[in-house]
């Protein structure tokens, strides 16, 4: 359709129809386009991203605040989609000549958020940490550098950050960035944090702006906080945060790293953290890279290990009944509220010829606080990765997102990480599996991202799955896998 007719129409119609109406993006949606998706639609709240065409990218382009959606010359179609795209929440009404987003192409394939570590130190001492923040190791760069990458983050089509570190609250440029961030309509999606310099002071300060992140804020286990992270009173602290965001009305979730310490008090854990309003509990195998691998004291799980501790817990979710959603990583998602379930290893259908192996690293990326962009934080502790990280001090972010080797490897198919691993390839899992995780397959050899990745294979091969739904079958018989294929080989079937 053409545009500037249909604005011309609009204009002229304007005096004399009562009810003419006008759309424009909503606040959280973008619609663009990118070298694999010509049109698009980047949506923030939760993040995801959608392909569109037809009818549904005409609405899209005509929602500019200058095309009235009820000019008779519109076929009713047009119409239909614009409310059911309405009430999706992608376009909003509003008055004509309001300001309103445009349709922008970039010359990039699409990337919908940017992890942002804009410094390597903190003032924890974690056991664990990836980036070996207690020693700084990774830095951090010069606030006029932070705002060239902001821009060049913009030119890109980048439109959600995180920020985190190290400790990201220790810079005392840290508003300097948040704004620069907001000029560019790059939004605060979340800001990660040990939670020690969240106060009322900082909170006011983000609402000022319009800034409302999330606020992650690892808990590493009731009576052990404390001593994975460091510092005598962490844990205590760490709560009244919970409290104080909650008081104010910001968002939390939370991360739990399991190790052998830990892990009996796995229920206790969530159970606290659903209490002081936290909205969501990650549940993470500890990795053996960065400080882990000089503190580790033998004290890393094995994948039988965890996914036991993870079979054990899952009947409690539904006796406790917490309002708090729980991912028990690489094995099942819960939700508050609901008997239903998913089991993470299981993928969709997908042509393994066009989709990656880990379609994260491949629509995201992690920027180190030396500037090095890596895939993501548990890859960026692995010194055998080192020298494929793109240096952004030295090169363009869009040369470093497509020219790169990093970007020959996040942009991995499916089928070239089978036919690199003959395993993978005779698998009679392989059509679910996808490959795995190729950070969990650098935890084995830290110098091959098309590694295998052996925590998939305890779950596929030691048939865990049908595990978990036999142990939910006895315990909880409401409980129901919503996206378990009809043709996956449960042994019971």
């Amino acid at each position: 359709m053409d545009l500037a007719l249909l604005a011309l129409a609009s204009e002229t119609a304007e005096s004399l129809q009562a009810d003419a109406l006008y759309y424009r993006q909503a606040d959280g949606i973008y619609y663009g386009g990118w070298t694999d998706y010509p049109h698009a639609v980047i949506e923030l709240f939760p993040m995801k991203f959608h392909p569109v065409s037809g009818i549904r990218q005409a609405v899209l382009d005509m929602a500019n605040a200058a095309v009235n959606f009820n000019l008779p010359m519109l076929p009713q179609a047009v119409r239909d989609e614009a409310l059911a795209l309405e009430r999706r929440g992608w376009i909003t009404r509003c008055a004509r000549g309001a300001k309103a987003k445009q349709y922008r192409s970039y010359p990039n394939h699409l990337i919908g958020l940017g992890k942002w570590s804009i410094t390597g130190r903190c003032n924890y001492r974690c056991r664990h940490c990836f980036l070996s923040a207690p020693d700084a190791r990774f830095g951090e760069l010069p606030t006029a550098e932070c705002l060239r990458i902001i821009r060049e983050m913009a030119e890109v089509g980048i439109h959600a950050v995180t920020l985190t570190g190290g400790e990201p609250l220790v810079r005392e440029d840290f508003l300097t960035l948040v704004d620069e961030l907001c000029k560019h309509d790059i939004t605060v999606t979340q800001i990660a944090t040990n939670g020690s310099l969240v106060n009322d002071r900082l909170l006011d300060a983000l609402e000022d702006r319009g800034v409302r992140p999330i606020f992650a804020m690892s808990f590493d286990g009731v009576g052990w906080h404390d001593w994975l992270r460091g510092i005598p009173g962490a844990e205590k602290q760490l709560m009244g945060k919970f409290e104080l965001l909650a008081r104010r009305g910001f968002t939390t979730s939370s991360a739990m790293t399991l190790h052998r310490k830990n892990v009996g008090v796995l229920r206790e854990t969530i159970n606290r953290l659903a209490d002081v309003g936290a909205s969501l509990a990650i549940i993470n195998r500890m990795l053996e890279v960065g400080e882990w691998l000089k503190n580790g004291e033998g004290l890393t799980l094995s994948p039988a290990e965890i996914f036991q501790a993870y079979l054990d817990y899952l009947p409690c979710y539904y006796a406790d009944g917490k309002h708090i959603k729980v991912t028990l990583n690489r094995i099942a998602e819960l939700y508050p509220g609901s008997y239903e379930y998913d089991l993470l290893p299981i993928k969709p259908p997908c042509d393994f010829n066009t989709h990656t192996v880990c379609s994260s690293t491949y629509h995201a990326f992690l920027l180190n606080g030396d500037g090095k962009l890596t895939p993501c934080i548990a890859i960026a502790g692995m010194n055998g990765m080192q020298e494929n990280f793109a240096d952004l001090t030295k090169m363009h972010l869009r040369d470093a997102l497509e020219h790169s080797r990093l970007a020959e490897l996040v942009g991995t198919s499916i089928a070239d990480h089978q036919r690199a691993n003959p395993k993978c390839m005779a698998c009679p899992y392989h059509r679910w599996c996808q490959g795995g995780c190729p950070a969990q397959a650098l935890e084995f050899d830290d110098t091959n991202y098309n590694g295998v990745d052996y925590l998939r294979c305890e779950f596929f091969e030691k048939h865990w799955a049908d595990r978990i739904i036999n142990r939910l079958k006895e315990t909880v018989p409401e409980a129901h896998c919503r996206n378990l294929p009809a043709d996956f080989p449960l042994l019971d079937r």
